[in-house]
């Protein structure tokens, strides 16, 4: 499928156009490495997906899950170049993210003792809430979101990445278990067998907010079965003090152990100090694509950037029921002016630290 191409045809050729610097990772469904195009001389990720013991047609599905994820254009999706298939294996060329990944800061965070500013961690959770809007918007779920697939460029750009493949698996314990590992981010609904839906990515993204302001899983357990229960029964943990309750309260939300209660990713975005956000990391004709509907998934979009509000008599497509979720008090409404220069500053420390990340994993090239 390189660019496009007939995905039925082999083109072990292809391999030839890139020069592999160093492994990224690997895990029970393939692999993912550096590589530098020889003729650009730009990096990307050379991931090969593992299709061995997987049906023809489960083959021929993710091919089609490709398709999506190179047609997928959004600043904060991690672009793919091209994709092709070689023997057992489903090769996807991807734009590298020189920041590494979400957990990995995170872990360089909590290695420090800091917990991120409030700002940083709002405009990492409206990037992230974009491109998963981008995504439901259009009829495709995520799947396995989890800081692991939340990419970092040095620029401080947010890119979701590894989205669509796991479509190819049964939402079912047995194959999270197999496939997927500990299932850290798998809703009370999974867990019980009931298959996925945009809720559950939305679960995810609660996990991922909540982890971004603790620095720890959401949930835990002593084994998988602990693990399981506190996800089905637990109650929501509280986050460190520092962080305002506006922030908790959209945890509180999007933990909600009834899918039906939990928000669409675009009531999120109607919330106003979340809202304020979006143009910040959108281009004009960006935010004209994704926005300017009248009628977009069953809320009204007013015109001039005013708050979307959800329709009240009907629910979106996206599984929201139509609620008008409320989220900001005035007394939760800090003067974001008046802590911009902390902010900046912040972003320039945390620059540093991903340009410092990313000359580490990125070898000399040879000779």
């Amino acid at each position: 499928m390189a660019d496009g191409g007939d995905p039925e045809h082999d083109t072990p050729w292809t391999y030839e156009a890139y020069e592999r610097l160093h492994l990224l990772g690997k895990g029970n469904m393939g692999s993912a490495t550096l590589v530098r195009d020889k003729e650009s001389d730009e990096l990307y990720v050379l991931k090969e997906v593992d299709m061995t013991g997987f049906s023809e047609s489960d083959v021929r599905h993710t091919q089609s899950e490709v398709r999506v994820l190179v047609s997928a254009g959004h600043p904060n999706i991690v672009r793919h170049k091209e994709s092709w298939v070689d023997g057992d294996n489903v090769v996807i060329v991807m734009e590298y993210c020189d920041g590494g990944d979400l957990e990995t800061l995170m872990r360089e965070q909590r290695r420090r003792g800091q917990y991120f500013k409030e700002r940083v961690i709002l405009d990492f959770f409206v990037q992230i809430c974009l491109a998963l809007k981008h995504l439901h918007d259009r009829k495709i779920l995520h799947r396995d979101l989890k800081t692991q697939n939340v990419f970092l460029t040095s620029g401080n750009w947010v890119k979701l990445g590894d989205f669509g493949l796991s479509t190819v698996l049964d939402s079912t314990m047995a194959q999270a278990q197999s496939r997927v590992g500990t299932p850290y981010y798998m809703s009370p609904e999974i867990c019980q067998g009931v298959p996925y839906d945009a809720k559950s990515d939305m679960w995810a993204l609660g996990c991922v907010l909540y982890k971004l302001c603790a620095l720890k899983h959401m949930f835990s357990g002593a084994t998988l079965q602990e693990l399981i229960q506190n996800i089905t029964t637990g109650p929501t943990p509280k986050i460190p003090k520092c962080y305002s309750s506006r922030i908790q309260r959209v945890i509180n939300m999007l933990l909600s152990k009834s899918p039906e209660d939990r928000p669409s990713v675009n009531d999120l975005l109607s919330f106003p100090f979340l809202q304020k956000r979006v143009k910040k990391f959108l281009s004009t004709e960006e935010y004209n694509d994704e926005f300017s509907h009248t009628v977009l998934h069953g809320h009204y979009v007013p015109e001039r950037g005013g708050a979307v509000r959800p329709r009240d008599d009907a629910g979106s497509d996206d599984g929201s029921d139509g609620d008008d979720f409320d989220i900001e008090d005035d007394d939760d409404v800090k003067d974001d002016e008046a802590d911009e220069l902390a902010n900046e500053k912040a972003y320039d420390e945390l620059a540093k630290r991903l340009q410092e990340l990313a000359l580490e994993s990125i070898p000399d090239q040879a000779p």
